[in-house]
């Protein structure tokens, strides 16, 4: 994906070793790409990168804590910008158009969550 991940935290390698895994080395997989998309270039694969369903088949042991809705409502919009970003061949207007966003508040969002087209 020609990104430097740096590492992944222990809390994020935690959750993923303790995860059931019911999609055997397919899901994991899948899981590993979505988390290397999301973080940034040089950062960490961190628990806010995981999703959902592994943090919350989690949720009652020690191996990481729950996200703040304020980080699943940023991790849901950049994952929905992302897509429409994608969906639309990286054409900002359309994806704008797509998201009910106007143009300007869509290029904020891709400076804020530093959404690149790799």
């Amino acid at each position: 994906m020609d990104k430097q991940i740096v590492d992944v935290t222990d809390e994020a390698l935690g959750l993923l070793r303790a995860h059931h895994w019911p999609g055997n080395v397919r899901e994991l997989e899948k899981v590993v790409k979505r988390a290397v998309i999301l973080a940034d270039d040089g950062e960490s694969v961190e628990l806010a990168h995981l999703p959902d369903e592994v943090i919350a088949s989690n949720a009652n042991g020690n191996s990481g804590r729950r996200l703040t809705l304020r980080e699943r409502i940023d991790r849901l919009e950049r994952t929905e910008i992302q897509s429409a970003l994608e969906r639309s061949k990286w054409n900002k207007s359309q994806a704008a158009l797509e998201l009910n966003i106007s143009y300007p508040s869509l290029l904020s969002k891709i400076k804020r969550y530093n959404i690149r087209n790799y």
